[in-house]
């Protein structure tokens, strides 16, 4: 009887599209190598972000800087907290690698078990948020209370919660509303786009990047992404926050295939020199936001088109690492010293709870930086005090809350491996 030849593979090399091997040659089992730079990048990644929102909200750092109080001098010792909300394109970057590294390595078939898959994404996203999610919305209740009564309270910046703000955060689509997207808690908007891009993954992403390629699949979701905002023609409330994410996401789930398919194209790919032409995109990246929220008069949508180089480079120098720790490609003495001080003890740690962290800190920056403009303290030095204050109360909140909450989900989830 004939074998029927599965979508996209090639006959004549034994390998698909997708650089994985034919199931009936023998493999090698790396799906699940550990590769440590990649939790040091997230958990530094997490500290960043709450540094962004420290910047934001305590001295205003969008925009022009001379024009909130921080003058030239503040700029260049604060000035990079202000790019912090990048460390959220590095999170979709990483997802994107580790969610494709073990169909890189031995998928069989263009789309996982979608009743496994989703189990697995929601047994790692939903225990943290909704836990966040019902304290965040006791903590605006009780503080409300506050306000109303003491004059101690009456200056903080406290809105109102409502019905539609819970519900719409229930179903994680609060990242479609405008007026509604950074209520609660402003940072769980990002959660919801994740979420989503997960729903993609196996019912769009993977089958059109069997079809076309590795290079087109990034062109055709850059080319999706950039179209998103005809949303909003649904009317003046409508938006889809985080075009970039997309983008991201694709770019880590390639980076994947550089490392771990064992197809002889992506072998050849792994000789490129990833950590020049990275840092090499992250420079220009970085220039064309540096000219963009510096300018007033900058176009909104342009920033996404001036990201997109600073994506490819995120990708690449997370392609140069995974290629260094994994030992298939040799790396500088300098980088190989800081893939592995991203992969130390401490970083790892620092990665185990970096989604709590990333979860918890907004509200902690919100109240601090407000007392903090209460004491009319210097911009610069307010930034630096309430950086540590709340990275000094964040980190071991967030660490008491992965091990309450996460932990016990995260060790279901290990069991349906």
């Amino acid at each position: 009887m004939r074998k029927v030849k599965r979508l996209g593979e090639e006959e004549s090399t034994g390998f698909n599209q997708l650089g994985t091997p034919d199931p009936q040659l023998p493999k090698k089992d790396s799906s699940r190598v550990h590769l440590g730079f990649l939790d040091g990048l997230r958990g530094l990644s997490a500290v960043w972000v709450l540094f962004y929102h420290t910047f934001t909200f305590v001295a205003h750092g969008r925009g022009s800087i001379k024009a909130h109080g921080i003058g030239i001098h503040g700029l260049f010792f604060a000035g990079w907290m202000g790019y912090g909300d990048l460390g959220v394109r590095i999170f979709l970057v990483l997802s994107g690698f580790l969610l494709m590294q073990p169909l890189a390595v031995k998928g069989h078939s263009a789309i996982p078990d979608l009743k496994r898959f989703f189990q697995r994404r929601c047994l790692r996203i939903m225990p943290g948020y909704y836990a966040v999610l019902i304290a965040s919305s006791l903590m605006l209740f009780i503080f409300l209370k506050l306000a109303a009564r003491s004059a101690t309270f009456s200056h903080l910046p406290i809105p109102p919660i409502t019905i539609q703000q819970i519900v719409i955060h229930l179903f994680m689509v609060q990242n479609f509303s405008r007026s509604l997207q950074n209520t609660i808690n402003g940072p769980l908007w990002t959660v919801g786009t994740e979420f989503q891009i997960y729903i993609l993954f196996p019912l769009l992403f993977l089958p059109i990047l069997k079809r076309v390629g590795p290079w087109l699949f990034v062109l055709a979701v850059i080319v999706f992404s950039s179209q998103i905002h005809w949303i909003e023609l649904l009317g003046p409330d409508w938006i889809w926050n985080g075009p970039p994410f997309p983008v991201c996401f694709a770019v880590g789930m390639v980076a994947a295939l550089v490392v771990f398919s064992p197809h002889p194209s992506y072998q050849g790919l792994r000789k490129i020199r990833w950590t020049v032409y990275g840092f090499i995109l992250v420079v220009i990246g970085l220039a064309g936001l540096v000219a963009f929220r510096t300018n007033p008069t900058s176009v909104p949508v342009a920033r996404y088109y001036l990201e997109l180089p600073l994506i490819l480079g995120i990708g690449c120098l997370v392609t140069a690492g995974a290629l260094i720790e994994s030992g298939k490609a040799a790396g500088s003495q300098l980088g190989g010293k800081l893939v592995k001080g991203l992969g130390s003890p401490a970083m790892v740690g620092l990665a185990g709870f970096s989604y709590s962290l990333y979860l918890t800190h907004h509200p902690v920056v919100v109240l601090l930086s407000a007392f903090a403009s209460k004491a009319h303290l210097p911009a610069l030095l307010s930034v630096y005090l309430v950086s540590i204050i709340a990275l000094m109360i964040c980190l071991p909140l967030a660490y008491g809350v992965s091990l309450i909450v996460e932990k016990p989900f995260l060790a279901k989830r290990q069991a349906s491996r």
